[in-house]
């Protein structure tokens, strides 16, 4: 029976992209085709093999910022990471970089 113990990080920008850390036991349950993760209802796209302690999925694009449930579907088993939360986050704004030349080499 799988479980899910938390997350890392637990916050990303609106845009999408995280690199977002499932963790748990016995997550390598069933086959991989069967298994899906969601931050709300967007999904995450699992992007490593998933092995018994952890998954590797990349936020989707949310219209908002949010505090959202981190869902992951075993087949037609749900279970969610209890207690903590992802953060949609605001993009950064970049307004300067130093330095502002480098050299050529």
């Amino acid at each position: 029976d799988p479980q899910l113990t938390g997350i890392v990080p637990d916050k990303g920008p609106v845009s999408g992209g995280t690199s977002l850390t499932v963790q748990g036991t016995r997550l390598r349950t069933g086959q991989r085709k069967d298994l899906t993760a969601y931050v709300g209802q967007q999904p995450c796209y699992i992007v490593e093999e998933v092995n018994g302690t952890h998954l590797v999925c990349r936020t989707s694009p949310s219209n908002q910022t949010a505090e959202l449930t981190v869902r992951v579907l075993f087949g037609k088993a749900e279970r969610s990471v209890p207690g903590q939360v992802f953060h949609y986050m605001e993009d950064p704004v970049i307004t300067e970089a130093f330095p502002a030349e480098s050299f050529y080499g």
